[in-house]
């Protein structure tokens, strides 16, 4: 978690453990406004790893579950990384801004990173930890499409949709659920202004709300338990079974 960040929410009633926001006072309240209003939540829970070189897409094409030709700089994707035998070391989301970008647990993220690279050979890839250099922010609620508009100018209109604006990225993940993606130095005043009308609220929330729509997430506990297809990881587009050979492909 960015040092700046997380010193700029803790004066606003963050509390923080092992780098994640846990609650601002009151975890009952934060659930309660989950449920029915609209909500802020720092998402540095999850780590970042970003892919750079010419080579980038064919390499992750041949490693991972999701088919990386449909992502673009307009449209994101579910998906997940899995050992030979077909068993999930992590799911995560993949958007491309100058580079792919996964965004997964953080607890995983050095693994994964270390784990990948070994495949890296003779391609023209490199593999980078970016979880300090942006900060990510969800937006959830029936207000959060209306409040995104009035601070930003617009929002995708599509599923896993993308936009790059002036102030940062947003990624549609729902009808009412939104991802942000910021620069640090432009976090604290997007934060501001969002929080006038949407509750900041824990991680624990924002699990909560991917829990409800039905998206995996594998965290160290859950590591080699699931092929995708015993997480529903198909159904959210996580899985092709068009595109070709990755490890685990065959199971």
């Amino acid at each position: 978690m960015n040092s700046t960040w997380q010193a700029y929410l803790q004066a606003r009633n963050a509390v923080t453990q092992d780098g994640c926001i846990t609650h601002y006072g009151d975890a009952a309240a934060e659930l309660k406004s989950t449920r029915s209003g609209t909500v802020l939540v720092d998402l540095s829970h999850f780590g970042l790893i970003h892919f750079s070189g010419e080579d980038a897409q064919a390499f992750l094409q041949g490693q991972l579950s999701c088919d990386i030709r449909k992502i673009d700089s307009s449209n994101a994707q579910y998906g997940s990384y899995c050992t030979p035998k077909g068993r999930m070391l992590t799911s995560f989301l993949l958007w491309h801004d100058g580079g792919y970008i996964m965004q997964l647990p953080s607890a995983l993220q050095t693994a994964i990173r270390k784990r990948l690279a070994m495949f890296v050979l003779r391609a023209k890839v490199e593999l980078a930890d970016s979880s300090d250099t942006l900060v990510r922010m969800g937006v959830a609620g029936s207000r959060a499409a209306a409040l995104l508009t009035e601070v930003l100018g617009t929002v995708p209109a599509a599923h896993l949709g993308v936009i790059h604006a002036e102030q940062g990225s947003i990624i549609r993940l729902a009808q009412d659920r939104f991802e942000l993606i910021v620069l640090p130095e432009q976090a604290p005043a997007l934060w501001q202004r969002l929080s006038k009308e949407a509750t900041p609220v824990g991680a624990p929330c924002w699990t909560w709300l991917e829990i409800k729509a039905g998206i995996p997430v594998i965290t160290p506990a859950t590591q080699e338990q699931f092929i995708p297809q015993m997480a529903n990881l198909q159904a959210i587009g996580g899985v092709s079974f068009q595109k070709g050979c990755y490890p685990g492909q065959e199971i």
